[in-house]
């Protein structure tokens, strides 16, 4: 009798949980978006965010910038509260996965 079988050691990704930094900078965008950013040290994103949300802020009885100011600042606090140091390094963000040495594929025949 010929039987096939593929193993797969169980790993996967793990689980994600704050960490304390991270709720930190997600309470340093929620009062001063970018804020967060800035304490990662992501000068960059920090100034976009503060911008585009000062900006919207100030012209707020304009209505639409409001909103998008609005949102902006969402974005900033779950940005800060989501990230993660090198997730952006080396490519497409898919590209992490194609040469992870972690899941390890094992076929066995038997006859």
């Amino acid at each position: 009798m010929v039987s096939f079988s593929i193993y797969r050691t169980p790993s996967g990704p793990p689980s994600p949980s704050p960490t304390t930094g991270n709720v930190i900078a997600a309470l340093c965008s929620f009062f001063a978006p970018g804020l967060g950013q800035l304490v990662q040290g992501r000068l960059g994103s920090a100034a976009v965010l503060f911008l585009g949300t000062s900006i919207g802020y100030f012209l707020w009885f304009l209505i639409v910038p409001g909103v998008f100011a609005l949102i902006l600042h969402l974005v900033a606090i779950l940005d800060a509260a989501t990230y993660t140091p090198g997730r952006d390094v080396g490519g497409h963000p898919g590209d992490r996965f194609a040469h992870d040495d972690s899941q390890h594929h094992r076929m066995r025949f038997t006859g």
